[in-house]
């Protein structure tokens, strides 16, 4: 019960009451078929610091790891409740051969840095990617492509060439897939990817931080609102929004603030619903922490009252409690005179600190093997004789599969072309 779609529509139902109009052109421009830009001829390079890429792309490494697992989960759980029919974009058979694959990347990664535009450049964008992500069937492949992926954005958002072309092709595919039908591992990687676009990269000179862009978060707050997509969707456009709102929020108007506000409040005061854990909600809860923090006014205390009730209450998961205890430890002297019983506050804090650690020395305790019991020594009349005498069972290893790519899924004819043209060979084809 798989679709086969080959073209991905782009949602429009956003929360735009909560944005300006200013953002929602800014949506329009991007999630609108436009003439592809004219290719710009490389210029000197520009003056512009790199952000801490080995950090950064480690850090991603984890997040997809994270974000991947769960969205596996929630394959699994939605083919249990009957909604396996996910959607799929095709792979194009010219794909199928290791040689384009090859030169589609190496290609599409000199594009990023203000090299020319070609065939190999729009399919891997319209096409290898998005077909990759969303059928199964490449599972195997998927996080070793989407690595690629980021690495080609935020190549193209340092270099500041070529990086609108990029910016555009990058939003319409993953917006695409994002919102719509296909299954969630996919989703969540899009969402991911999506929260990674900035109008301007950091500069590690002047210490400012990147500014994302803004024509992402409303479709960010529409993911996390819709209340029908499953968890790890919600939880990747919240992850997005935690980081647009770090970055951006100097950019953010009054009534965007606002509005993500009293969205995080409104998490706050919830209970997990149904078929959520309570500790997976307190996971999201302490993004609405971070968020709330970071959005409050100087002086305002209500945040910091709400957090001590949070971090005092015995029934609370610790996950958030002590993340609320932390945020408010750090408001300081703006919470004097506003807590009843500070000693007793302090000594919930401590218990419960004294309580965790223990469970975790306890948990990491129950980790360490157990000594192996002592056995009788090895029979001198049989060491050393028979195979594997000198360390070797006499056979060969295993040998490595060579190639990459998805030379395994066409036939041997078809992964030995090549092609020196600037249009890839099959593109025609499905």
């Amino acid at each position: 019960g798989i679709m086969e779609v080959s073209h991905l529509p782009v949602a429009t139902a956003f929360p735009t009451q909560l944005f300006s109009s200013r953002t929602r052109m800014s949506i329009r421009q991007l999630s609108t078929d436009q003439p592809r830009p004219e290719i710009q001829p490389p210029s000197q390079p520009r003056s512009i610091a790199r952000l801490a890429g080995e950090q950064q792309r480690k850090r991603l490494r984890q997040i997809v790891v994270v974000f991947l697992v769960a969205g596996l989960a929630c394959v699994f759980a939605s083919t249990v409740r009957g909604q396996g029919a996910y959607r799929k974009v095709p792979l194009k058979k010219a794909f199928t051969n290791d040689k384009v694959v090859r030169r589609a990347v190496s290609d599409t990664k000199k594009f990023a840095t203000g090299g020319p535009r070609n065939g190999y450049v729009d399919q891997y964008f319209l096409n290898y990617v998005p077909a990759i992500l969303t059928d199964p069937a490449h599972i195997t492949i998927v996080s070793e492509v989407m690595e690629d992926y980021v690495d080609i954005l935020n190549k193209a958002q340092r270099s500041g060439r070529n990086t609108r072309a990029v910016q555009e092709q990058v939003f319409r595919m993953m917006n695409g897939i994002a919102t719509n039908n296909f299954m969630p591992s996919a989703r969540i990687s899009a969402i991911n990817v999506l929260s990674l676009l900035d109008s301007a990269p950091a500069n590690t000179s002047n210490k400012t931080p990147p500014v994302p862009l803004a024509a992402t978060l409303p479709v960010l707050v529409g993911l996390y609102q819709n209340e029908a997509n499953v968890d790890g969707v919600r939880a990747a456009a919240l992850h997005g929004i935690h980081r647009h709102v770090n970055y951006g929020f100097r950019n953010l108007s009054d009534a965007q603030k606002a509005g993500l506000n009293e969205m995080m409040y409104q998490l706050l005061d919830s209970k997990a619903p149904a078929g959520r854990s309570a500790e997976a909600h307190a996971y999201l809860q302490r993004f609405a922490v971070d968020i709330n923090d970071k959005l409050r006014k100087q002086g305002d205390t209500a945040l910091g009252q709400k957090l001590i009730s949070i971090s005092t209450e015995e029934s609370i998961p610790s996950m958030i409690a002590l993340h609320s205890a932390r945020r408010a430890g750090e408001m300081g002297s703006e919470l004097k005179g506003k807590v009843s019983d500070p000693s007793g506050v302090l000594k919930s804090w401590s218990r419960r600190t004294l309580n965790v650690m223990q469970a975790e020395l306890d948990r990491l305790k129950a980790l360490d093997r157990a000594e192996p019991a002592g056995g009788q020594p090895p029979n001198p009349d049989i060491q050393g004789s028979g195979r594997g005498a000198t360390g070797s069972s006499g056979g060969s290893r295993p040998k490595k599969k060579s190639g990459g790519g998805l030379g395994a899924l066409g036939s041997s004819s078809s992964s030995s072309r090549s092609s020196s043209a600037e249009e890839p060979p099959g593109f025609g084809q499905g």
